[in-house]
């Protein structure tokens, strides 16, 4: 399966949200994926290559609407590990966690 923003169009579900879900597979956390020549790829970071351009180099794709399934250009930014932690910590999807002294 090749990719194009026409197409990707076909492969996802409009939900009241706003987002568009991912309608194949996926993986156990819930974001969408599909093989191109062998290889697994993640949905959500093709449709931000193909609506907002290259991915920087060491970037994560994160989703403003806190869907793994979502794929809907607007709701994907490129950010850090230590961003999206932050961001998860901070819409309460990730209990911190308090390390003490043993």
């Amino acid at each position: 399966m090749i990719l194009t923003r026409k197409s990707l169009k076909r492969y996802v579900r409009v939900a009241k949200s706003g987002c568009w879900l991912w309608r194949r597979a996926r993986m156990g956390e819930g974001y969408g994926i599909f093989k191109l020549r062998g290889v697994v790829h993640y949905a959500h970071r093709v449709a931000y290559a193909l609506f907002k351009g290259r991915i920087p180099k060491g970037a994560l794709v994160c989703h403003v609407c806190d869907v793994p399934a979502c794929v809907r250009p607007d709701h994907l930014y490129a950010g850090s590990s230590s961003m999206n932690l932050r961001d998860s910590w901070s819409r309460g999807r990730r209990a911190a966690r308090h390390v003490g002294a043993a």
